[in-house]
């Protein structure tokens, strides 16, 4: 328990933090006509809304250029299924990320949990695979979305 708490309050303050450089709180002190006085914290709801939308539009920019990246080098299995060949430039198993260079362009990829990952004929993790390792990758067409379904390193 007092691990989470403390974990809460570290969270609160980096919020808070973060908030008060991009201007979404700010504190002015107040002066009463008996000569008190008070802090009074503001939230700027609007920069807060503005913000947040640059941030999700940016994740849909990016998520739209990986998929237009992957339209451009794969090439179609079946009606739902394409595939390509890439070296493996980065890869973060925690995060379970990867990036992929493809004719000269990098491809970032998330990888959900359902993505199976052969190295040869043999089951691997994302942790076998390194940095330069040359993968096939299998994505699945779904909607305007594209989700990774397989992974086979060759080398």
């Amino acid at each position: 328990m007092k691990r989470f708490l403390t974990f809460l309050i570290i969270l609160v303050v980096l919020v808070g933090g973060f908030g008060f450089y991009r201007g979404w709180f700010t504190v002015s002190k107040a002066s009463g006509t008996n000569g008190s006085g008070g802090v009074t914290l503001s939230m700027n709801k609007d920069k807060l809304k503005s913000d947040l939308n640059k941030a999700k539009n940016k994740v849909k920019s990016l998520g739209s250029a990986a998929i237009a990246k992957i339209k451009g080098v794969a090439k179609p299995v079946n009606k739902t299924e394409s595939q390509f060949s890439g070296k493996i430039a980065g890869i973060d198993p925690i995060a379970r990320t990867l990036s992929l260079e493809v004719d000269g362009d990098t491809i970032p990829l998330h990888l959900g949990g359902g993505v199976s990952i052969l190295s040869g004929a043999s089951a691997a993790t994302l942790a076998d695979l390194a940095a330069g390792n040359i993968v096939k990758v299998t994505v699945k067409k779904d909607g305007k979305s594209m989700t990774v379904t397989k992974i086979e390193a060759t080398k």
